[in-house]
């Protein structure tokens, strides 16, 4: 890692919200020194969200207060940024405490107050703005180094800051660092001089004559190239042709070429009338790739689904290899990029889900066939701009649509020959065990999660069952709940609706809940982790908004599956930190997802009492050509859905209720701890004193320490620096942030191998 790439990790943790939670407009970075300006540059080449107040310049991305506001926005044409993406804010020569001071701040700055509110601050600990020595030392972030505090070492750090931004930290660690470790950076390294002044060729103002003249002749010496007499556009040509020495200043170019945002245009402007063989070195033959892939991609509307897997097969044969350019890591190759994905949707899709019966044409699905689901959402991912994603949505459509069809077809048939679902048990929890529902988990993200938390050390195991019909939440829910047999069905008017069968109440979720409480189950919302230790301590909880992203994004889902399912996992990890021994993560229903929209099929609205895209209740003695299914909860009752994958309606790309494999066949994901022993101890009691926390600890083991976090689960959000040891039962925790006084956080109890063993909800400074 290096300090860039520990910039842009602190910029996206500082992002971060709880699902449910309205994301912060923005990330804003203040610094009231300018210490860190020598770094804008890489920042923004590194990060198109990244904005600067200053004065206006489109180039850099670069404006007034009101011009930041209307960028955010996103109605700036030159500061354009993924539709996920949230911008950093960064302004120089601003503390956020004089931001803070609202109408008393000078009235340029009046347009970003509000940011504070509405967004989220980057700052350190202890709410303090961000220095280079801060962010050298700080533990939070991953640095941690050991730096020396005297004035030259900090003037040297900060010479050092360009340097600092490609050097590995780990070549700084177990070592005392001083004035004279930052000045070695800065000297005795012409290929990154070079390098940097090729990028930006203004560098030549911030280096005295004495370090210009040797940089001069050491360029003559080891290039044949003098900067003043042969000047960058020749050392330009030169570095694209790669002889000689200038082979290895290209090779350094591309173990970071990041750092050097300038070079590409650099070397388009140099680039020679008659290429030599490898196109490589030159942006402008990489731009002509990915014009030429795009046309390509977006010709496969016209062909056949086996065309179009030989075309990607010879496409992938064509522009495989510019993954391995610089120019990938630089973002300007996005199409070589999801081709990698668009061969294996052509691979995955070759082969159709078939099986005679439901439960092997299952198991072929639950072995390979979500491999074709995982490479679409995938291929989808990756497009920078509306022509590309345009050009992918074509390609995916192509292959995917076709074995969509045929395995949903195949699926429906074999269903309407049996009554579907078969029975399936009761999901239930023993002592000490959770069940966690996730709404919308479909199996190929069920299979990413089991494949996220084996890394992470737990231990996991993947089964599988029949969805609930119609695979809509109103039905498909309550069949995941322990209490499902608690639950029955009638048709009242035109709509289905389960009910509680002793009261004939309707089963929503509130009165669900209550069920699930009075047969013993904590009932656990947002970040509650419960107490496992209550004697026969059983808990249901909920969590993600994956079925929200895609009924509210539709094929733009496939942006936020990623984000959503690390969210699951670090909900795993709190329940299994606070000490319940097995987490089972169940879902209601899967879903289809297609880009371009899946196919329409007519059905009257005056025939049916409720319709949603997948599948609608009929009035009674209405006649439909549809299939019809029959509904889990009251077989006598039935409910139409259309063949295949199409939808009773147009424009839908993302749609869930009728039968599929990827609708119907639900992922139940058992996931335990590392083995570790359970720690029996809580934190029993906390009382504050202004800004210290007095928190007590019983039974008193050895080994255990307090933390106060904003969230129970990510030690990154940790209030107080670093966490305290129990002694004797007790621990003090001060919060030096008097800004944070009020707000809301939690006491967690950590076990010696820092896994969250207890929490408690507190107010700072709450006497």
């Amino acid at each position: 890692m290096t300090l860039l790439d520990a910039l842009q990790s602190q910029f996206r943790h500082a992002a971060r919200h709880s699902p449910g939670e309205v994301p912060p407009i923005c990330v804003v970075w203040c610094d009231p020194d300018r210490q860190f300006t020598a770094a804008l540059p890489a920042l923004r080449a590194r990060l198109p969200e990244f904005l600067t107040l200053g004065d206006w310049d489109a180039g850099k991305r670069t404006g007034p207060g009101f011009w930041i506001r209307l960028a955010i926005d996103r109605q700036r044409p030159e500061a354009q940024f993924p539709v996920d993406a949230i911008p950093v804010v960064y302004l120089p020569g601003i503390a956020r405490s004089e931001l803070r001071a609202g109408d008393d701040c000078p009235d340029s700055w009046k347009p970003l107050v509000d940011l504070l509110n509405r967004g989220t601050a980057w700052t350190q600990i202890n709410g303090k703005d961000w220095t280079l020595e801060a962010l050298l030392v700080a533990k939070e972030v991953g640095l941690h180094l050991d730096v020396a505090r005297d004035e030259r070492t900090r003037r040297a750090a900060l010479g050092a800051l360009t340097a600092l931004l490609t050097t590995s930290l780990d070549a700084l660690k177990n070592k005392r660092l001083e004035a004279e470790d930052f000045d070695k950076l800065m000297i005795a390294d012409t290929p990154r001089d070079l390098l940097s002044w090729l990028s930006d060729p203004s560098l030549r103002q911030q280096w005295d004559e004495a370090r210009w003249k040797a940089f001069c002749s050491r360029c003559q010496a080891d290039y044949g190239w003098h900067p003043e007499k042969d000047g960058a556009l020749e050392a330009g040509t030169r570095l694209g042709q790669r002889a000689g020495n200038w082979k290895g200043l290209w090779e350094r170019f591309c173990e970071a070429p990041a750092i050097y945002p300038g070079l590409p245009d650099l070397l388009r402007k140099a680039q020679p009338n008659e290429l030599a063989l490898d196109a490589e070195p030159w942006p402008k033959e990489n731009d002509k790739a990915e014009a030429a892939l795009r046309q390509a991609l977006s010709e496969l509307s016209t062909v056949s689904v086996q065309d179009a897997r030989l075309r990607i097969k010879k496409l992938e044969a064509e522009h495989g290899m510019r993954r391995a350019w610089p120019w990938t890591q630089l973002g300007l190759s996005p199409l070589a990029e999801t081709l990698k994905h668009l061969t294996s949707l052509a691979v995955s899709t070759a082969e159709a889900v078939g099986g005679e019966t439901l439960d092997a044409m299952g198991q072929r699905y639950a072995d390979d066939g979500w491999k074709a689901d995982e490479a679409a959402l995938l291929a989808l991912c990756v497009a920078r701009s509306a022509a590309d994603l345009k050009a992918i949505e074509i390609a995916v459509h192509a292959l995917y649509r076709p074995w969509l069809e045929a395995a949903a077809l195949r699926f429906q048939q074999l269903a309407g020959a049996m009554a579907f679902p078969p029975a399936q048990p009761v999901i239930t929890a023993s002592s000490g065990e959770c069940v966690l529902f996730v709404d919308g988990l479909r199996f190929d993200l069920a299979r990413e999660l089991a494949r996220l938390a084996e890394a992470s050390g737990l231990k996991c195991d993947l089964g599988r069952r029949w969805a609930g019909l119609p695979s809509v939440t109103a039905t498909a829910k309550p069949y995941v709940m322990p209490v499902a047999e608690q639950v029955s069905g009638t048709k009242l008017g035109d709509t289905f609706e389960p009910i509680i069968s002793a009261t004939a109440q309707p089963a929503r979720a509130a009165s669900l809940r209550k069920l699930a409480e009075v047969a013993g189950y904590q009932v656990l919302l947002q970040d509650d982790t419960g107490n496992p230790e209550k004697a026969d301590a059983r808990a249901w909880a909920e969590f993600g908004e994956i079925d929200h992203h895609g009924h509210a994004h539709g094929a733009k889902l496939a942006r936020h599956v990623a984000t959503e399912v690390q969210a699951v996992l670090e909900r795993v990890q709190s329940l299994i930190g606070a000490g319940w021994k097995l987490v089972r993560v169940v879902t209601d229903h899967g879903w289809l997802l297609l880009p371009g929209g899946l196919p329409k099929v007519d059905l009257p609205k005056y025939l049916t009492g409720t319709r949603w895209s997948r599948c609608a209740v009929m009035k009674d003695h209405a006649h439909v050509s549809t299939p019809l299914a029959a509904w889990t909860w009251n077989p006598h009752e039935s409910f139409a859905y259309p063949p295949g994958i199409a939808c009773f309606g147009e424009g839908n790309e993302y749609a869930h209720g009728g039968l599929s494999l990827q609708e119907c066949l639900v992922p139940v994901l058992s996931v335990a701890g590392n083995g570790a022993a359970n720690v029996s101890a809580r934190i029993t009691e906390a009382k504050w004193k202004g800004l210290r926390c007095h928190a007590l600890v019983a039974p008193h083991l050895d080994g255990l320490s307090v933390d106060l976090r904003t969230k129970t689960g990510d030690a990154a959000t940790t209030l107080i620096g670093k966490p305290k040891s129990v002694q004797a039962g007790r621990a003090s925790l001060l919060v030096a942030d008097d800004s944070k006084m009020g707000d809301s956080a939690s006491l967690v109890l950590l076990d010696p191998e820092g896994r969250v063993v207890s929490k408690m909800p507190t107010i700072i400074g709450d006497i």
